[in-house]
């Protein structure tokens, strides 16, 4: 047998089976930052007050930007819209407004809403602005009736201004007048205040009930919202009042109304509101209202609110400028509304 070679370079290692596996280092993960809760518009004005509704109730902070940028007479903010956000920052605690130098931005942090009795004056239309500068008192209430019933304490508002816009003429030749857009106290006290009591703001669980005439509060639930004409104001003078009451909320809402179905006209009311005009104005145009809908149905009811300049005995009066408003509400069977309203300014 021949001797093994005990040379190094002659001898074979063996090669091992293991294989040595590799650890996986665990990476340096950084965490990912969570999604922004702002709220960013960048259409600008447009639904201005739907976005400050949906900030307040959701607490998102809010930026809106682009506010007329490309308006050379009036960019930005226009006065209206700057007095609406102080009224939000008196019912609110805690809300932060900041509007950049030219208007054209504006950054909402939402504070928590409190309510309380609160007075506002709403702004004017100034001589040599545009139309539309100065809006009426029901362009406010559009955008405070979603948030009063969520406040901590029950609201009293009073705000001053224009109770009935007047109107515009149609084009450059002024042929027929059209409607501005803002909608009267009458217009929203018949068409809002029953929908909102049908989702349960007024603390029953009753669905949409009968408007109650004007002037009719036995049937109303104490704790309802209640829009009461202080005063009368006419475009563009104003010098109206309206008292917004409404307690908050502490039962469930319900989650939804179905007016889609077809139920048939039941009845009709309607106010006829004249300020610093004949008396005779409003009984006419109360009465062609009433001739137009008997040839309907025979349960027509019009209401007239005469209005004369100064004060009167019981404190009401009316503002500086002439002015006369028709609202109609036509009453379903099953307690829904159509509501239709004119206003026509004898300056325009």
């Amino acid at each position: 047998m021949a001797p093994l070679s005990s040379s190094p370079g002659k001898l074979k290692k063996k090669k091992s089976s293991h294989r040595k596996r590799a650890v996986p280092v665990p990476a340096t993960s950084v965490p990912s930052a969570p999604p922004s809760r702002t709220i960013r518009v960048s259409t600008g004005p447009q639904h201005l007050r739907l976005h400050l509704a949906l900030s307040l109730l959701t607490h998102r902070p809010l930026i809106v930007r682009n506010i007329r940028p490309d308006d050379m007479s009036c960019p930005g903010l226009h006065p209206h819209e700057v007095s609406y956000l102080r009224l939000l920052d008196r019912l609110t605690n805690g809300s932060l407004v900041d509007i950049n130098g030219t208007g054209t931005e504006l950054r909402f942090r939402p504070g928590v809403l409190v309510g309380g009795e609160c007075e506002h004056e709403c702004p004017l239309p100034a001589a040599g602005q545009e139309e539309g500068s100065g809006r009426g008192v029901g362009w406010y209430l559009e955008g405070l009736l979603p948030l009063l019933p969520f406040t901590k304490e029950p609201t009293k508002l009073t705000l001053t201004g224009i109770t009935d816009q007047g109107l515009l003429p149609e084009g450059t030749e002024g042929r027929r007048p059209v409607s501005r857009g803002d909608p009267s106290v009458d217009y929203l006290r018949a068409a809002c205040l029953p929908v909102m009591m049908a989702f349960g703001v007024d603390g029953s669980e009753a669905g949409l009930g009968a408007v109650p005439a004007p002037g009719d509060d036995s049937s109303k639930n104490p704790s309802a919202p209640s829009l009461t004409v202080l005063r009368r104001g006419a475009s563009p003078g104003g010098g109206g009042a309206v008292l917004l009451s409404c307690h908050p909320v502490r039962i469930s809402l319900r989650s939804g109304v179905d007016l889609s179905a077809a139920a048939k006209i039941r009845r009709v009311r309607g106010t006829v509101a004249s300020c610093r005009l004949p008396p005779a104005s409003a009984s006419r145009a109360a009465s062609v209202a009433k001739g137009a809908a008997l040839k309907l149905l025979p349960d027509v009811w019009i209401h007239t609110d005469v209005c004369r300049g100064g004060a009167t005995e019981d404190g009401k009066g009316c503002g500086p400028s002439p002015g006369i408003s028709c609202a109609l509400v036509a009453e379903r069977e099953d307690g829904g509304v159509y509501v239709a309203e004119f206003t026509w300014d004898p300056l325009a």
